[in-house]
């Protein structure tokens, strides 16, 4: 009889699918466009600032998509799912997928629950501020506090319905993600 497929198992083989995904598409993501330099030297909104006490470990360049399933009932697509790859310059150092979820290729990992939004336009998914509800492995990621998302670019939901309930659509993204500590 054959078995369903965890939900550890299937976490491992989307951040492989992110991984494998990103790869193939770096080379074509790696020019910045005028939005995303714009974005850059934008002051960080109130909503998203890390608390004082905090200090910048490490900053990731994420590459992948935010996957949406269309609810027919409701008439809208859910909240995003994101499925994405951190690159420290050209290395693969993490993966991002849902929870949310950053697993370091050293094994530790940050679990994260959103405490903060900032909408940056109409073409690209808000900023987030998201505080380390767990962290797990020895590691880079062992003693994150905070995790920032800015510097986004696409991934906003399409505007049209799904084709059926539980469709899904996977939208390209990009975003700096800022992990922080507290020294």
């Amino acid at each position: 009889m054959a078995r369903r497929p965890t939900h550890g198992f299937r976490t491992a083989l989307a951040a492989s699918a992110a991984m494998l995904l990103a790869l193939l598409i770096l080379p074509a993501c790696s020019e910045r466009d005028d939005e995303r330099e714009a974005q850059a030297t934008m002051p960080i909104p109130a909503a998203v600032q890390v608390p004082s006490g905090n200090s910048l470990k490490l900053r990731y360049h994420a590459v992948g998509m935010q996957v949406y399933t269309w609810n027919a009932t409701l008439g809208h697509w859910g909240a995003p799912q994101p499925l994405a790859t951190l690159f420290l310059g050209e290395v693969l150092s993490a993966t991002h997928s849902e929870g949310p979820v950053w697993q370091h290729t050293d094994g530790s990992k940050v679990v994260g629950a959103k405490i903060g939004s900032a909408e940056v336009g109409a073409t690209a998914i808000p900023w987030l501020l998201i505080k380390a509800a767990s962290v797990s492995g020895p590691g880079l990621f062992a003693d994150v506090t905070y995790v920032q998302r800015l510097n986004t670019r696409g991934g906003v939901a399409p505007i049209g319905p799904g084709s059926s309930d539980g469709a899904q659509v996977q939208v390209h993204y990009e975003a700096d993600y800022l992990f922080y500590h507290s020294p």
